[in-house]
């Protein structure tokens, strides 16, 4: 009978060793889990707030591409009436003379 309890105990301190093995392999998956969940949603926020910039940005440049073809277009009309007004000027002075 002795022999038996000794078999007996040497299992159940057999599986007590697993438990505990299994409960700190769980316990650090846990920890991971929570560690890697946090992360996620630092990520998250972190793309979120670079996404929201990138949309700035385009709407940046889209408007300072609009201004400088209105600029573009602005100078290239200047240029056109300055032309016309330079040729009328000549007109004017040849017909005058």
């Amino acid at each position: 009978m002795c022999m038996m309890c000794w078999l007996l105990c040497s299992e159940f301190v057999e599986f007590v060793v697993n438990q505990e093995r299994c409960r700190k392999q769980w316990l650090q998956s846990s920890q991971q889990c929570d560690e890697l969940t946090a992360r996620c949603n630092e990520l998250q926020y972190d793309n979120d707030a670079l996404t929201t910039k990138l949309k700035h940005a385009r709407s940046d440049t889209l408007i300072s591409h609009h201004v400088s073809s209105r600029y573009i277009v602005c100078c290239c009309s200047k240029e056109k009436v300055k032309r016309k007004v330079y040729l009328l000027m000549e007109l004017h002075l040849r017909a005058m003379e």
